[in-house]
């Protein structure tokens, strides 16, 4: 998949977030979202309405403060149909680069969803703005790395074992509002300015 098509996927998804919404409204920001994707920039998210939620989704990121060597943190977002809540995770992890991080983030997410064992009557979608790890996750390119391949193959098995299909979603950094929480609740417990 190019990046044009995740770029568009993203968009789609912004359109398909407003149905519903007064148009007036939320036109001018979902135009200026699309602006950012298709130039790079950096998503200022605003509340928009948006549709009701059908299926888990899980929103990843991670911080390292000197790649590679850091210290390093992860920070996850999981929202589940029904609650109005959102559950956030965020640590410090032993990570030695930001793409150990980035894998770390999604294995807790998917760890901490079965932990809670309630809620997998759902579909789950894992969101990370980490190209590399979603593509290594979902065989599209090769991981040479042998910490990461570890990593990855302990995610597809974790998710191989959820009784409901798991879809792995590259989406630009700080894209969704989730998205740019779980940025937030890594730079904070690691004691970065937000950015």
């Amino acid at each position: 998949m190019t990046d044009e098509q995740d770029k568009l996927d993203t968009i789609i998804e912004l359109i398909e977030a407003t149905e519903g919404a007064d148009m007036f409204l939320s036109s001018k920001s979902l135009l200026e979202k699309i602006r950012c994707i298709a130039t790079g920039e950096e998503i200022k998210m605003t509340e928009t309405t948006r549709k009701p939620l059908d299926h888990i989704i899980i929103s990843c990121d991670a911080s390292i403060k000197v790649n590679p060597g850091g210290p390093a943190s992860i920070g996850v977002v999981i929202q589940v149909p029904g609650k109005e809540k959102n559950l956030e995770i965020a640590q410090i992890t032993a990570d030695k680069t930001n793409n150990q991080a980035e894998y770390n983030a999604i294995y807790t997410g998917l760890m901490t969803l079965c932990n809670l064992n309630n809620h997998m009557n759902y579909e789950i979608e894992v969101r990370s703005d980490s190209q590399l790890a979603i593509k290594q996750i979902k065989g599209e390119i090769v991981c040479n790395d042998e910490k990461l391949a570890n990593k990855r193959d302990a995610i597809r098995e974790l998710a191989a074992a959820l009784p409901m299909p798991v879809k792995w979603t590259w989406r630009p950094r700080c894209s969704t509002q989730e998205l740019m929480e779980a940025n937030y609740l890594c730079q904070d417990v690691l004691g970065v300015p937000r950015h």
